[in-house]
């Protein structure tokens, strides 16, 4: 039975814990082999020593000659070398660790990547460009940045960062310029795959320990580069001689180099162990996530195939490519005939594996890229093979429900744009609540085909927005806006004092589209704006976050969406423009979470439900769900649901452990499906939620969008 989305993160957090312990396993091991040539240095200088003195001293004296060998164990000499060889892997190890804080855009740097300009023109970054754009709807993750590695020809690419929020993702020219749509979206889905697995945080944590085991080999390459080099001189000039004594010493400085580079081989192949260990069975599983991710294996299959084919191979040519050779796609450097020091497996089984899979006995051969582009435009949307092309329909709205008027600050279920005709395979009345979580961090076909649909259906102005800061802010904003009229020109009255007279015009050219649009779309737009702005500068996101807090205050109420809305935006983007502490697991029982629960699902119990009586009744299918009747979980009246106890209470479940973020999860899906079914509006929220908890939901699509489309 394959494991679920919080039993793959348990697993990635145990192999955490196992990259730990076998750094500090090669650490004695990197101990041992410095020691070896150090007393190996020691004994020969010795000798040296002793036979100079019986040349040139001894003869001339009475006294005792001089030993010519001292003993292999010497303790003093063996703490200096311990001490001074794990102050140079930790300090290398914390170095990296630093380094990498701010997230992937770090190493996509380090390796020479190029932030990908959204408002290309360029028909091969278009398609890059919209393929990511998917699969970030389809699996319920926020807009990654993109780079692109530009003098890089081998075939591969890569994604890191340590959460959702921070992530990039990186190809190399040679996939943009060999790779078929087909293929390309099947390389990114492999690299979401290792996303939702939990790989990338593992990653960027094995990069940063690991890296001190390479510190040694880093700074023998470092003492080879200070030999005694001619001086720059004019053209013409005459050739500086070198003297007798810089030649000596630069072969001292040499001598001391090869030394240090043995010793740093032997970290580095340690290290090579440790990432090899980690790595190499979680490409499996990211190929066989990829594959129900796209549908088909063709296009991972026939991706391998040309990777296989191609005279650059997957090669990266950046002198940091041994740093990051684990997140790559395929192999990044040399191939290593060592299996034990492999950090991807062989092609051909990978492969193999991908052509048997989901009933696939064989894969054609992969087509030129040439002769696919003459079938079909390289930059249009997802596409079915069988399909013809679809309309730019809209999505279906439920009619706006009218709300009791609530105290300030208080959380409330109004619905805020109407809707317009839909798609067929997009329309649904409901979910069913058994289903709710099934795909947790795990999408399978049919999100992408909704995906693409969705992508296809907005406005060309709005899906250009979400790629641009400014335009992006101002969508937000519109998308703020009240339906109410009284409401809404207060609103716009508000922006229009604080805002320039380009971004007013933004408003007013996003009011038309928006309006078509129904509450389904909503939280997807919003995923899709945040690689935009977080190019804000920082007085930028001060304004910004200023302007968003007024626009939800401005009727002194919290609907769904704009709870939804405040906390992704804070989750995803304040750790980008302030130091934020990252959570981390405190909490392993319900019994140190009774006041964030009772808070979150009493919100959610009035949200989903009409009456009083209701919600008590769907408050109590939660505590059960959490298995706790009868303990310290508490029903709280509406006006004890504040937007700061929501978050609060949310803040405090991020720190929970796995398999308590999954019963709660599906204590809230009983709680807003209490009537066997979660409806639209309800399932946005229930995704804003699980975004809050690090546990991405792919939209909610009905099973039969697959049979439909």
């Amino acid at each position: 039975m394959p494991l679920d989305f919080f039993e793959r993160q348990e697993l990635a957090r145990a192999n955490s814990r196992r990259i730990v312990l076998l750094f500090l396993l090669a650490l004695p091991c990197v101990v041992a082999a410095v020691y070896v040539v150090s007393i190996g240095i020691y004994a020969a200088t010795w000798t040296l020593f002793a036979f100079w003195r019986s040349v040139f001293v001894e003869i001339h004296s009475s006294s005792a000659g001089t030993a010519y060998f001292v003993s292999v164990w010497q303790p003093q000499l063996f703490l200096w070398v311990a001490a001074s060889t794990l102050l140079i892997v930790g300090g290398g190890s914390v170095y990296k660790l630093k380094q990498l804080a701010p997230g992937g855009q770090v190493v996509a740097l380090l390796l020479g990547g190029e932030r990908l300009d959204r408002e290309t023109n360029k028909l091969d970054e278009l398609r890059l460009l919209h393929v990511v754009e998917e699969m970030s709807v389809a699996s319920g993750t926020p807009m990654p940045e993109i780079y692109i590695l530009r003098r890089e020809f081998g075939l591969n690419a890569f994604v890191a960062g340590h959460t959702v929020g921070d992530m990039a993702v990186c190809v190399t020219q040679g996939c943009l310029r060999n790779l078929t749509r087909d293929e390309l979206q099947g390389v990114i889905a492999h690299e979401y795959s290792h996303i939702l697995n939990g790989d990338m945080r593992l990653n960027m944590r094995l990069m940063g320990l690991v890296h001190g085991l390479f510190c040694i080999t880093l700074l023998s390459y470092w003492v080879m580069s200070r030999t005694c080099r001619e001086s720059d001189r004019d053209i013409g000039g005459e050739p500086q001689v070198r003297s007798g004594v810089e030649g000596c010493v630069d072969l001292g400085i040499l001598v001391i180099g090869v030394l240090l580079a043995f010793i740093g081989w032997n970290g580095a192949f340690f290290g090579r162990i440790i990432k090899g260990a980690v790595s190499r069975q979680r490409e499996f599983l990211a190929d066989a996530a990829a594959v129900r991710f796209s549908r088909y294996p063709e296009g991972l299959a026939n991706a391998l195939k040309k990777v296989r084919k191609s005279p650059e191979s997957s090669i990266i040519h950046s002198p940091r490519a041994e740093e990051a050779s684990h997140i790559f796609f395929c192999n990044g450097i040399e191939d290593d005939r060592i299996r034990l020091t492999s950090t991807h497996p062989p092609l051909d089984e990978r492969i193999k594996r991908i052509q048997t899979m989901m009933g696939e006995s064989f894969v054609p051969e992969p087509k030129p890229m040439e002769e696919h582009a003459a079938g079909r435009s390289p930059d249009v949307g997802f596409q079915e093979p069988e399909a013809g092309p679809r309309s730019g329909s809209r999505f279906p709205s439920e009619p706006v429900s009218a709300a009791d008027e609530p105290k300030e600050g208080t959380f409330v279920k109004r619905l805020s744009l109407p809707g317009v005709g839909a798609a067929k395979s997009l329309a649904f009345a409901g979910i069913d609540a058994k289903l709710a979580l099934a795909n947790v961090g795990v999408p399978v076909a049919r999100h992408l085909i909704y995906a693409a649909e969705l992508m296809e259906a907005l406005p060309e102005p709005v899906r250009r927005a979400t790629r641009d800061p400014r335009r992006a802010t101002a969508l937000i904003y519109v998308l703020l806006l009240s339906p109410v009229e009284s409401v809404r020109e207060a609103q716009l009255r508000l922006l229009k004092s604080r805002l320039s007279s380009e971004a007013c015009l933004n408003l007013n050219t996003f009011l038309s589209h928006v309006r078509d649009l129904n509450e389904l779309i909503k939280i997807p737009l919003v995923e899709l704006t945040f690689a935009a702005l977080r190019r804000m500068s920082l007085p930028e996101y001060a304004a910004f976050m200023e302007n968003t807090a007024a626009l939800i205050a401005a009727d002194r109420q919290v609907d769904l969406f704009e709870f939804a809305l405040r906390k992704m935006l804070h989750r995803h983007l304040e750790p980008k423009f302030k130091p934020v502490p990252k959570p981390d697991t405190r909490h392993t029982t319900f019994g140190e979470l009774s006041t964030a629960c009772s808070a979150l699902l009493s919100a959610l119990a009035q949200a989903g439900q009409d009456t009083t009586q209701a919600a008590q009744t769907a408050f109590e299918r939660a505590v059960h769900a959490l298995k706790l009747a009868g303990g310290n979980i508490k029903f709280l009246a509406m006006a004890d649901c504040t937007f700061n106890a929501i978050e609060a209470a949310l803040d405090d479940l991020a720190e929970a452990a796995a398999p308590l973020k999954k019963l709660f999860l599906d204590a809230c899906a009983q709680t807003v499906a209490a009537d066997g079914r979660i409806r639209p509006r309800e399932a946005e929220l229930l995704r804003a939620i699980a975004d809050a908890l690090d546990c991405p939901i792919p939209p909610f699509v009905s099973r039969d969008v697959c049979k439909t489309t």
